[in-house]
């Protein structure tokens, strides 16, 4: 696998990572915008906007766009995230120009037409309260955790996403966002797979070199809220199910040294297989318990969460705290240490692999971690991950006095 790593000179970064037996290309256009930079006024801005970029450009009705993608068998899709928001597709090698003039087309010269604005409203709507009805198919960063966790930081916007304030939404507003930070000082290109390092770097200086707006970064502090004890009980009519969540701050990236870091990846994989043969197997109290570390450039935090019967909440409770307890003392064995840092270098073995979702990958670490090559690196560092890592970890972050938890249960 060859790399090369070049900054464009209106300050677009592009990152080609060259595998020339990969019939496919991934390609992630990642912008430094995500839901923590939007006004408090207007949460689900970023969200609205990532919709919107799909809708039509100055030479391009958003149907041209299915066509042309659908006959060249182009994939092609968007998310956002807390601190970017991601466009991506996944075209065969040869058609990757067609692919790329599409990508450019509608991240440089989307119109956001104004009947296609008032209609994307619908789906939004929907897309939103299917989180709420199903708490569960979120991810944990979009759900009801980090509300708990942090008061007044925005890494709790996501959750905080409404039908309410996105149906009050202008398209002047989406067009502000727009024109203000999608930009390339604000952008980092990623091609991964079928490509050489020269074309890939040719076809950006095409599609994107002469791609002149000036933009602002946007202002982000990191979180400086300290752990506190904090449960907080949400009913609602509809579910069906009772849902917890017990989770605790960590530093943001830039606190993090290599090593600690690491360390989360291991943790969070133990805390994930000691919650599915506590929860699950050895008791049957919830079909998927699931566990997750994200570290971010202005917050991190680590959680647990699990859905149960309400009769079995308590329970449930008890044994997740008692994992965390478990961590928190260091009862942790090599031999479990050594099973999980196989499990994960193979997994970021395979995941090379995957084209598409390695770009997506090494575009988040450039613009969040400041490094692309993370992902390449990690079947090597994580060999090196230690015990004593892991332990003094667990002993930094993990206070079982001061859990946030909240439960959701049904009205």
């Amino acid at each position: 696998m060859r790399s090369r790593i070049q900054t464009l000179g209106n300050g677009m970064k592009v990152i080609v990572y060259s595998l020339p037996s990969m019939q496919t290309v991934g390609i992630s256009l990642a912008v430094r915008y995500g839901f923590v930079d939007d006004p408090s006024n207007k949460i689900g801005i970023s969200h609205f906007l990532e919709h919107m970029l799909f809708k039509g450009t100055k030479k391009r009705t958003w149907k041209e766009l299915e066509e042309i993608t659908k006959a060249l068998g182009i994939s092609k899709n968007a998310f956002t995230d807390c601190e970017s928001t991601v466009y991506i597709m996944r075209a065969y090698k040869g058609y990757l120009n067609r692919a790329m003039d599409v990508m450019a087309d509608m991240v440089r010269n989307s119109t956001m037409p104004e009947k296609e604005f008032a209609l994307e409203k619908g789906p939004i709507i929907n897309e939103i309260l299917m989180f709420h009805d199903n708490p569960a198919s979120a991810d944990m960063q979009n759900g009801y955790l980090p509300t708990i966790l942090f008061k007044t930081h925005p890494a709790r916007n996501s959750a905080l996403e409404s039908k309410h304030v996105t149906g009050s939404m202008k398209r002047s507003d989406l067009m502000r966002v727009y024109k203000s930070y999608y930009g390339p000082a604000n952008m980092v290109l990623s091609l991964y797979g079928g490509v050489s390092e020269r074309e890939g770097i040719a076809c950006a200086k095409k599609y994107f070199g002469n791609f002149r707006r000036s933009v602002k970064r946007p202002v982000r502090h990191a979180s400086s809220e300290k752990q506190e004890k904090k449960e907080v009980v949400i009913t609602r009519r509809g579910v069906k199910q009772t849902r917890i969540g017990i989770g605790f701050k960590t530093a943001e990236f830039g606190k993090m040294h290599m090593k600690e870091y690491l360390a989360s990846l291991v943790v969070e994989k133990i805390l994930q297989h000691r919650l599915f043969e506590e929860v699950r197997e050895r008791r049957g109290l919830s079909y998927e318990p699931y566990a997750k570390i994200l570290t971010y450039s202005t917050f991190g935090f680590m959680g647990a969460e699990a859905g149960v019967e309400q009769h079995n909440l308590e329970r449930a409770k008890e044994v997740i705290l008692k994992e965390f307890e478990k961590l928190q003392k260091g009862e942790i064995k090599s031999p479990e240490l050594k099973t999980v840092k196989n499990e994960l270098r193979i997994n970021y073995t395979t995941y090379r692999e995957k084209t598409l979702d390695m770009s997506i990958l090494i575009a988040g670490c450039e613009l969040v971690e400041g490094d692309p090559r993370l992902p390449e690196m990690m079947p090597r560092l994580i060999s090196k991950v230690k015990l004593q890592d892991v332990k003094a970890f667990c002993k930094k972050y993990i206070d079982i006095s001061k859990y946030g938890m909240y439960v959701l249960k049904p009205r």
